[in-house]
């Protein structure tokens, strides 16, 4: 048994009796920044948010807390401000990650975060302004544990992966594939020549959208700032080429878009799900 210490810029913990225990410092910069900024699962894993970022850390097993998807970690979650927000993570069972929401005081709308144990990713989660958590609870009911929101309209919410909108509300979502280099090395230029779409069976229309430029910087950029716009606004600018999916392996697309990287981006307001999408390119002269 261990008995964890946290202060927002160091970890401590206890073994044993604390009497005649131990306590040992894990972490002299490293802390948790909030009361409510940590989670659990079942194996003692502990994910939280510190001044860094996200950190995972196995209690008691004598290692560090190492830092979670190191590399891809979202800038909004450095520094993130406690006395502007409320903080709230929470382990689910049934999707096998963390919860982490952040809901400024204020009541605005903000972007939430969930944390792929699995795949070390973190994927951002945006929910109506009505529907901004302000609690949360793990609730068992006879099987896994279930996630239950207070949200700020004073209704109780809990996620249902079986539900096709939102309390309602289309269920929006937006997904950008790459960036992936069509050239064959870093001065060639090339051509997207064909796209072929292979799609989950028994599902509804999804839209693609290409995003093409001469450097991986230069789609991720255009392609972000794209899939943003969508968001707040509803429009989508910048895309090369424009098509639409549905279930099963669909025609083939001949968008000839130029560029040496590009990127997929697919949208829909239903489930669905992709096989592969494999794409054909043309190489041509030196980029200009």
């Amino acid at each position: 048994k261990a008995l964890v210490f946290a202060c927002k810029n160091c970890l401590w913990i206890l073994y044993g009796d604390p009497i005649t225990g131990r306590i040992e410092r894990v972490s002299g910069e490293i802390g948790i920044i909030s009361p409510n900024a940590w989670a659990a699962n079942s194996d003692g894993l502990i994910a939280f948010l510190s001044n860094d970022g996200v950190y995972v850390w196995q209690a008691g097993s004598g290692s560090l807390p190492s830092r979670f998807s190191d590399g891809c970690l979202p800038v909004d979650l450095r520094n993130v401000n406690t006395s502007d927000n409320d903080i709230m993570m929470s382990y689910d069972p049934v999707g096998r990650g963390f919860h982490l929401f952040i809901t400024p005081v204020s009541g605005l709308t903000a972007t939430h975060w969930w944390l792929d144990v699995q795949n070390k990713s973190i994927w951002p989660v945006w929910m109506n302004t009505i529907h901004q958590p302000t609690a949360m609870s793990r609730v068992e009911n006879g099987g896994l544990a279930e996630i239950v929101l207070g949200c700020s309209d004073g209704y109780l919410r809990k996620f249902n992966p079986e539900s096709t909108t939102d309390d309602g509300l289309p269920l929006k979502s937006h997904v950008l594939i790459g960036p992936v280099q069509l050239s064959a090395n870093d001065v060639q230029d090339s051509l997207l020549g064909e796209i072929h779409g292979i799609m989950a069976d028994f599902q509804g229309e999804v839209s693609f959208r290409i995003f093409s430029g001469s450097s991986a910087e230069s789609v991720v950029d255009k392609s972000v700032t794209a899939i943003n716009s969508m968001i707040l606004s509803g429009a989508c600018l910048g895309y090369s080429f424009i098509g639409e999916w549905s279930g099963g392996r669909n025609c083939v697309y001949r968008p000839r878009t130029r560029g040496a990287w590009v990127i997929v981006m697919i949208s829909s307001e239903v489930s669905w799900a992709y096989e592969a999408i494999a794409l054909v390119a043309q190489q041509l002269g030196r980029l200009r």
